[in-house]
């Protein structure tokens, strides 16, 4: 975890060495990355013995005083939405959603292997079904719709979903 001062743009730098580390349409090599962002350096596959530098720059948010910074080999392989407004939201244009990154089914489906979607039972007007629905359509593989039994929008439906949900991450 690394202070900051609000509203401000940083760059951050880190020397790595990396051995060959694998190369495929999912793995990311060598990089910087802040924390639950999805916010990634250049990747680093092999530094031909020495020492290479990658730097990654942001711009922290109007009351952010800590970002989580972390070096690491590779990056997530698996989402999960709990009750959030998903595809359905955005219009259902899979396009454009979160930044575009369900438009190549494909590419996609190489680099996640688990898309967990939840909502309660209960909830009528949640759009999570209907997420569900869009992206299986598009073509979107190795998702999880998971319903809780009996709950509305609610922290019972969301521990329940963390309960189904963190074992799936590591099969």
């Amino acid at each position: 975890t690394v202070k900051v001062e609000p509203d401000t743009a940083y760059e951050f730098t880190a020397s790595v060495w990396a051995e060959e580390c694998s190369y495929s349409a999912n793995a990311r090599g060598a990089n910087i990355s802040f924390f639950n962002t999805g916010a990634y350096s250049e990747s680093v596959y092999d530094t031909q013995g020495s020492w290479q530098t990658v730097t990654l720059y942001g711009k922290t948010a109007k009351d952010q005083t800590e970002v989580v910074v972390a070096l690491r080999i590779g990056g997530f392989s698996g989402a999960g939405n709990f009750s959030g407004p998903g595809a359905a939201a955005g219009g259902g244009d899979v396009n454009t959603i979160f930044g575009g990154v369900y438009r190549d089914a494909d590419k996609f489906n190489s680099q996640m292997k688990l898309v967990f979607i939840s909502v309660g039972e209960a909830e009528k007007t949640n759009p999570v079904r209907e997420t569900y629905r869009i992206l299986s359509e598009h073509g979107i593989k190795n998702m999880v719709l998971y319903e809780s039994p009996g709950t509305d929008h609610e922290w019972l439906t969301w521990r329940r979903s963390l309960r189904e949900f963190a074992p799936l991450l590591f099969k």
